[in-house]
């Protein structure tokens, strides 16, 4: 792996710990951007591939289980976006870092 960026297959470097990402966040009642659900979509895929987690739970019907996973996420998303839309609550933190 280059010294360009960190390595996305490994969890830390999924989370986030700098102000910068928390300026972009949605704010609130604001929804999760296309570039957030890319982001997890993006993550899944790590995960499909079996760069985490035991391989033998990859094994079995692996495109219909990467397909739940996104479906599940974007899920969330919408109904994330609702509440805070509904509360104009906003976000002020996470645990996975959304940006590229």
């Amino acid at each position: 792996m280059s010294s360009s960026g960190p390595d996305h297959t490994q969890p830390a470097a999924w989370t986030s710990s700098s102000g910068d990402r928390a300026a972009s966040l949605p704010t609130f009642g604001a929804p999760w951007t296309d570039a957030d659900r890319l982001r997890l979509q993006e993550i899944a895929a790590v995960v499909a591939r079996r760069a985490t987690g035991h391989p033998l739970l990859w094994e079995r019907d692996r495109e219909r289980e990467r397909a739940a996973v996104l479906a599940d996420l974007d899920s969330m998303l919408t109904d994330d976006n609702a509440w805070r839309g509904e509360c104009d609550a906003r976000v002020v933190g996470q645990r996975i870092d959304l940006s590229a």
